[in-house]
């Protein structure tokens, strides 16, 4: 048995020595092979780290240019009696949106502006004026809250493939 194991290794080893070419390729190609699989996977990984990098950034920026408005505008504005914060506030003169009104349309902004980024607000509260599709699109959102609420506090993210 021992003598058949070492005459199948020098066959082999006699073949290696024959095809060495031939192996290299072979063996340069299967590396290659391996490393673009990586190189996609860990792209793949990259991508949607950085969209969710990017989405936790749009989150903090909105949430602190809601915090802004709510105390440096309205606030103020609102205290002198002059002015109303209201969701009509196109039709009344001598007011400006609520915070949540405001949000809406700079959510509304950055979706027309931008390809493939849109923002929802979400809350348990009804939206006054709200147009009547965002009927549907309110109640779902007080679904969609409720559940957020119990699982989540981080963005939510959906993939578009």
């Amino acid at each position: 048995m021992l003598q058949f194991i070492v005459q199948v290794w020098r066959q082999f080893v006699q073949l290696l020595y024959r095809q060495t070419i031939l192996i290299l390729t072979l063996l340069f190609c299967i590396g290659i092979g391996v490393a673009m699989s990586n190189m996609q996977h860990l792209t793949s990984q990259l991508i949607a780290s950085q969209a969710l990098t990017n989405s936790k950034q749009y989150a903090q920026a909105l949430r602190e240019a809601r915090t802004l408005y709510s105390s440096d505008v309205v606030l103020p504005a609102t205290a002198t009696g002059q002015v109303r914060a209201t969701h009509d506030y196109l039709m009344a003169t001598g007011s400006i949106p609520l915070p949540a009104t405001f949000l809406i349309e700079l959510g509304e902004r950055i979706r027309t502006s931008q390809s493939g980024v849109s923002v929802h607000l979400y809350s348990d509260y009804p939206f006054p004026g709200a147009r009547p599709l965002e009927a549907l699109a309110i109640n779902l959102s007080r679904m969609l809250y409720s559940n957020c609420e119990k699982i989540q506090t981080s963005p939510t993210t959906k993939n578009k493939h």
